[in-house]
């Protein structure tokens, strides 16, 4: 009797630990990101809108120095608004994707967008902190919201000419015949996690080429 008590409570005991493991599995990317918050900086902000804020970064690009700064919804003028809590964090670097939100309002033009970085940009530098912009990547089948992207995408290429400011181009590794990749996309705009592990992967590569 008291052999099957013995393991009867070994088995317990196992999954006990089994559950606080998947917990923390599930939990890891808050849980890390709590110990950025304690350590009051971060050496990479990830800065944006939806498309940023649901990617888990730290997990992704396999760190535990960076920060999430992301709003669904946000244009390029209300991402730059979040300055203050970029500054809070600290960081060396930070990683910039916006512009999606912008299409589509009344006042839009590709310009604006441009210029609302290049402000981004000074205020960053200003704090000693360096802008990494990436370009928007297209949607699934809407050819009138990508010929949107491209004029957003040509206006990032010539400001970070002109700036030196360092960009990275995603289109090449998520879209093909200039439109998101179908297996690659969950609602013809947003990533599933095919689509983030092709993004992080190209962010580790960039990240390892400039020794960030």
């Amino acid at each position: 009797m008291k052999k099957f008590i013995f393991i009867g409570s070994l088995a317990l005991n196992f999954i006990a630990l089994c559950v606080v493991l998947l917990y923390l599995y599930r939990k890891r990317e808050p849980l890390i990101e709590k110990i950025v918050d304690r350590k009051g900086s971060a050496h990479i902000v990830m800065l944006g809108d939806s498309h940023i804020q649901n990617g888990k970064w730290n997990m992704l690009l396999g760190r535990t120095d960076v920060k999430t700064i992301g709003w669904g919804g946000f244009t390029s003028e209300q991402v730059a608004l979040l300055l203050p809590l970029v500054l809070s964090n600290k960081p060396k670097y930070c990683f910039v994707l916006c512009g999606f939100n912008d299409i589509g309002k009344r006042c839009y033009q590709a310009s604006n967008v441009v210029e609302n970085l290049n402000l981004l940009a000074d205020s960053l530098q200003k704090h000693n902190i360096i802008p990494v912009f990436q370009e928007p990547f297209y949607q699934y089948d809407n050819p009138k919201v990508n010929a949107s992207i491209d004029s957003i995408r040509l206006g990032i290429k010539q400001l970070c000419k002109i700036r030196n400011i360092k960009h990275i181009d995603l289109n090449p590794f998520l879209s093909d015949k200039k439109q998101l990749r179908q297996d690659l996309q969950k609602d013809r705009i947003h990533l599933n996690d095919k689509g983030y592990e092709i993004w992080a992967a190209q962010l580790k590569s960039f990240i390892k080429t400039n020794n960030i």
